[in-house]
């Protein structure tokens, strides 16, 4: 694909498994890719991978990690679930991306059509439904 497009990796729970080769994959390469990481889980201490993903975003100015707690009320960041609005204000150009989204079933879902409601062409999205929760 082409690298020279911004990447946003939208993922639920356990979902960040894939990313986490690709992320360690573009800093690896030294990839120039922008990417945005949109990383929704209902507490802290459930998010996988969270240290991980904390040190490559202090390593990496291209990579921007926000993540979202849905049931911590001890969490200061950004809380609820990725919706549009959510999207919009994280994402600095919905025009350009390449959007992978992987998760539960149910969110990976909403959110491929949050996207396409968004007016995302549905041949810049790629998506990948985690089962067996």
């Amino acid at each position: 694909e082409d690298l020279s497009r911004p990447l946003v990796f939208i993922a639920g729970g356990i979902g960040i498994t894939p990313f986490m080769s690709m992320l360690q994959y573009s800093k690896e390469e030294d990839l120039d890719t922008k990417i945005t990481l949109l990383y929704s889980n209902r507490d802290r201490a459930g998010t996988a991978f969270l240290e991980d993903l904390e040190q490559m975003a202090k390593a990496n100015p291209r990579l921007k990690l926000v993540l979202t707690m849905t049931k911590d009320p001890g969490w200061e960041g950004e809380k609820g679930r990725i919706d549009a609005e959510f999207i919009k204000q994280h994402v600095e150009d919905l025009d350009t991306p390449i959007f992978y989204v992987a998760g539960p079933p149910a969110m990976t879902n909403a959110i491929v059509d949050t996207l396409k409601e968004l007016g995302i062409d549905s041949s810049r999205i790629r998506y990948e439904n985690f089962t067996g929760y």
